[in-house]
């Protein structure tokens, strides 16, 4: 399903935020937009998240999920006893259900993505959030595992990429992107920590997507990325690989 742009605003504010986690609102908008774009293109497949912690970004994926989409979050609770466990899944439960009403249809998998990468269940994914694992190693496999499943407009959400503090992340994002499994994929837009990825086919209809928000300026969030890129020159078109990318600011 869609939202409709004059709600994301406050459903992000009175539905996400106030959830036990972290995201920023600006990224979260940017995501929301980005699902809905995708819903008008008719891309239609499964959720995916690796590193789940109490589900707060993977409860705003859940509102954008359509009936028949297949849910699933991996995490493998590191440092939690079996009760803990137990609870932290109830809590993840309960965080999607305040904010899509059920849970029913999320499928929660305890353990590493790498015990997830053996499922023998084939599922195609319309978006895959990446935030497990913060390792090289860990962030390359989830990368390479994404994508095999990830639809013709699916997104890939990354944590954490362009973070001085986690250098393993952007390290396992070009090690991927100059790989055979990441050839076909780019990245589009970098938001407050979150880096969106897809394939190279959809990349001209995100940009552009995102790129006539930026120039209607009716968001502070397009406003500010107006004025920063502005800043620069009107020449100027920040990429990564040869790629033009959207860096909101």
């Amino acid at each position: 399903m869609n939202l409709p742009e004059n709600e994301i605003e406050n459903f992000i504010a009175t539905s996400i935020m106030p959830l036990e986690g972290w995201i920023n609102p600006d990224a979260a908008h940017v995501i929301c937009l980005a699902l809905n774009h995708q819903y008008s293109l008719g891309d239609f497949g499964g959720i995916l998240e690796f590193g789940v912690w109490k589900g707060k970004l993977l409860s705003l994926l859940c509102k954008f999920r359509a009936d028949g989409e297949s849910v699933t979050g991996v995490d493998a609770f590191v440092g939690l006893t079996e009760a803990q466990a137990i609870h932290r899944t109830q809590e993840i439960r309960r965080n999607i259900e305040s904010v899509c009403g059920s849970s029913e249809f999320v499928d929660i998998f305890r353990g590493r993505s790498t015990g997830y990468y053996q499922s023998p269940k084939i599922v195609m994914r319309k978006v895959i959030s990446i935030d497990g694992g913060n390792d090289f190693l860990s962030r390359v496999g989830d990368l390479e595992y994404s994508s095999r499943f990830l639809t013709k407009y699916g997104i890939i959400i990354m944590n954490g990429v362009f973070n001085r503090f986690n250098p393993d992340s952007s390290q396992a994002l070009f090690h991927f992107l100059a790989s055979e499994s990441g050839r076909d994929f780019c990245v589009v837009a970098d938001c407050n920590n979150k880096t969106i990825l897809c394939r190279r086919e959809a990349h001209s209809s995100y940009y552009d997507f995102f790129q006539l928000r930026i120039s209607r300026r009716d968001l502070p969030l397009f406003v500010r990325t107006a004025e920063k890129l502005d800043s620069f020159g009107t020449h100027y078109s920040p990429r990564i690989e040869g790629i033009p990318i959207i860096p909101f600011a």
